[in-house]
């Protein structure tokens, strides 16, 4: 995906117990404030965000109250290199969690992973569910309004913390511009 557009795939899981984002990508700038690497709207969206001269992962949890989770900064230095973006969510135990990998990996390993800061925690609590489709490189309440400028080359949404099967498994080579996923 690039080039401000975006990917888009039909609503596959009603219930999330646990969370994990794992988005493989380029971000080239952010644009009006964030770079939306994965959303389901009314229940989660994963985006990186400037704060000063440093960036931070973001991670907003739908559970009734919206709540979001900021990782440790890192250096804008990130902008222009491919890395793997990771964060965790924990339904039962309110535990979040952020993580880089070397972007040339295709598929990183568990271990090959780095946390970003400490483990966050603001309660236990179930994710909204909503029908929304999953989106990359976009926003769901307006597609227009953060575009992205960079390249997704995968962007995986599992079910279950350390998951080795996808909900939903998104790689570059089976996108078409203007499609939609299945």
């Amino acid at each position: 995906v690039s080039g401000a557009d975006y990917f888009s795939t039909p609503n596959v899981v009603t219930t999330w117990p646990e969370l994990d984002l794992r988005v493989r990508a380029q971000v080239d700038s952010i644009n009006n404030g964030y770079a939306f690497l994965a959303d389901k709207l009314n229940s989660f969206f994963f985006a990186l965000n400037p704060s000063g001269s440093v960036q931070r992962l973001n991670l907003r949890v739908y559970r009734g109250a919206v709540v979001t989770y900021l990782s440790a900064t890192f250096p804008t230095s990130q902008l222009g290199v491919r890395n793997w973006y990771r964060a965790t969510y924990d339904a039962a135990t309110g535990d979040v969690k952020f993580f880089t990998a070397d972007g040339n990996l295709e598929v990183p390993a568990i271990s090959d992973y780095v946390q970003l800061g400490t483990t966050q925690n603001t309660g236990a609590n179930a994710i909204a569910v909503a029908t929304n489709s999953f989106l990359a490189g976009a926003w769901g309440a307006n597609f227009t309004s953060y575009p992205f400028d960079g390249d997704i080359y995968r962007s995986q949404v599992y079910n279950e913390i350390d998951g080795t099967t996808p909900v939903v498994d998104f790689t570059a080579g089976s996108y078409v511009s203007g499609s939609t996923l299945v």
